[in-house]
């Protein structure tokens, strides 16, 4: 799978990763979480600033601004969902140092139990509160059977590498992420964002 490196790695997303040292009274796995979705958002930042002018234009078309919103919200909930499926480190952790391990194995956390362990985001102040108390295992983790390794840190473009040498992502994985991601954006669109 090849993705274009600027959609990744551009002047929006770079700024977003130095913000990181803006938060030095994180520590490590907070600043892991916290920039996994700064960075995430900072991707689609540009598509966002585009749809607010569609917003403001449409303002008596409920319709229109829901569609809007939930497909934004597939997109970002999806890519947070499939963030560490590259040998179980996202961007964050790469740069950090930390990998995603089954507990079970002591091996690399297979793509589905990577995705599983996301799937918590719509708890994220909870999640932020178990990371707090355990280094290791927050409840994504605890669901998914997966644990956070510290390990050497990477230059943030080996995920490009990593991306390029996975033959082939499962479409299963990719049907239950989208499905998912469809469900948990529905649910915010209907109950918190209107």
């Amino acid at each position: 799978m090849r993705i274009p490196k600027w959609i990744i790695f551009n002047f929006i997303t770079n700024d977003s990763l130095r913000s990181l040292e803006k938060f030095p009274y994180l520590n490590k796995r907070l600043k892991s979480m916290c920039l996994d979705l700064m960075y995430i958002f900072a991707i689609y930042f540009p598509w966002i600033i585009i749809s607010v002018p569609i917003f403001i234009l449409s303002r008596n078309i409920e319709k229109l601004k829901f569609f809007i919103s939930l497909v934004e919200g597939i997109i970002i909930i999806f890519s947070i969902l499939n963030k560490d499926l590259c040998n179980g480190r996202s961007i964050a952790k790469r740069i950090l140092g930390f990998q995603i391990i089954d507990v079970k194995t002591n091996k690399v956390a297979s793509d589905y139990k990577c995705m599983l362990r996301n799937i918590t985001i719509i708890i994220f102040p909870l999640e932020v509160v178990v990371a707090l108390l355990n280094k290791e295992r927050r409840i994504g983790d605890l669901l998914a059977g997966t644990k956070l390794l510290e390990c050497d840190s990477e230059a943030k473009e080996t995920f490009l590498s990593d991306m390029s040498e996975k033959k082939q992502l499962s479409s299963r994985l990719l049907i239950v992420s989208f499905v998912t991601a469809i469900i948990i954006s529905m649910w915010l669109n209907n109950g918190f964002w209107y």
